[in-house]
């Protein structure tokens, strides 16, 4: 099956005709290993510390991405070999999340435990549920809100938002959200729509996998990319996208891109919550 083949199964019929497809993306290239070597780094402060400084500065925090290094070992071996190279990715990439996280000092505490603690959750969830009968999430089950990540410059803009699961059992989120775009008339843009894992300001490592959410366990994320500087078809700047769950046109909220002007509005893969710090840049 090809790239696009393989987009167009996890997209659905509606990405037959109309939908813009990129290639899959690369996998990460980022040589940060996900257990540093505390032997040889850098004790000194610094007013950026590097994610070797920051972990190995606190105990407990070493402890756990070792924790995350062999869980995800022991899972990758058992994932289809389709999912391997992702779910690697994943791992190689997962050290960038220091990046997004605050530079006060107990905000930054807060990001990484918080962080390193739902990586262990999402391995754990993806380890129990990956080759499981679960259904897909529905619209009724889910809502969606600004995750309060996101970057702007030179034209360009992203805006990462998070998937909460509202149900009382569990659902599956596979792939890309399903979005309609609209122009500043109300007229459906059809070829707008562009599902990719690489934006403008983010980079999601690898093809989509399986993210499962429950009550212990209920967000998921995925970003949305546009661009101004162009000359708008319909006259007048903005793009209201439609956000569904994938495989689904039931709609469940509207966004609002006033300064879009290019045609293209770009939306990743969903993700598992613990990678969307070291995904948005």
């Amino acid at each position: 099956m090809s790239e696009k083949s393989a987009l167009r199964h996890l997209l659905g019929p509606a990405a037959l005709v109309f939908v813009s497809l990129t290639g899959l993306p690369a996998l990460s290239q980022d040589t940060t290993p996900l257990v540093p070597d505390c032997s040889s780094t850098n004790s000194n402060a610094t007013d950026h510390p590097s994610y070797a400084q920051l972990i190995c500065a606190n105990p407990d925090w070493i402890e756990t991405v070792r924790e995350i290094h062999s869980k995800g070992d022991a899972l990758t071996v058992e994932l289809p070999d389709a999912w391997q190279s992702a779910f690697t990715a994943h791992q190689q990439a997962f050290p960038q999340f220091v990046s997004t996280c605050p530079t006060e000092s107990e905000a930054r505490t807060r990001c990484i435990e918080t962080t390193l603690a739902q990586r262990l959750t999402d391995i754990a969830d993806l380890a129990a549920h990956y080759d499981a009968d679960t259904p897909a999430c529905t619209s009724a089950e889910l809502t969606v809100a600004d995750s309060g990540l996101g970057d702007a410059g030179m034209s360009k803009s992203t805006q990462a938002y998070l998937f909460t699961y509202t149900g009382a059992s569990s659902c599956r989120l596979l792939g890309y959200p399903a979005i309609t775009v609209t122009d500043s008339n109300g007229a459906l843009q059809w070829t707008v729509p562009v599902y990719s894992g690489t934006g403008n300001y983010f980079e999601f490592s690898g093809p989509p996998l399986p993210v499962t959410l429950s009550a212990a366990n209920p967000q998921a994320w995925f970003a949305i990319s546009a661009s101004s500087g162009c000359d708008p078809a319909s006259g007048a700047p903005g793009f209201t996208v439609a956000v569904a769950p994938p495989l689904s046109s039931d709609a469940m909220t509207s966004l609002d891109l006033p300064a879009a002007t290019c045609d293209a509005v770009t939306v990743s893969p969903i993700g598992m919550r613990s990678m969307l710090e070291a995904s948005i840049y």
